[in-house]
């Protein structure tokens, strides 16, 4: 399916296995607290992607609901789980 669904974007079938390991290694350096601010950097690059491919397709709105909702969550999970992010960025003074 997500085959399928990545060469009616346009994307070569060549680079779909490479997009896959892309976005399993992200994960996997999310996921480890030594590495988990370049895994969010690259999930957010991820995201921000499949946003502008869904934007340059014209898709409905509803499709760009969930990178954008995954990518703030990916950085509000950091937030909450780092003092120092939270001295950065105070929420508290928005």
């Amino acid at each position: 399916m997500a085959v399928s669904g990545a060469l009616e974007m346009g994307f070569p079938e060549v680079s779909i296995l490479y997009m896959g390991i892309y976005l399993f290694l992200a994960t996997v350096l999310y996921a480890v607290p030594r590495t988990t601010f370049l895994g969010a950097i690259l999930l957010t690059a991820w995201l921000g992607g499949a946003v502008a491919t869904h934007l340059i397709h014209k898709d409905p709105s509803f499709y760009l609901v969930f990178p954008i909702v995954f990518g703030s969550l990916v950085w509000f999970v950091l937030w909450l789980r780092y003092p120092k992010l939270r001295k950065l960025i105070p929420l508290s003074n928005l």
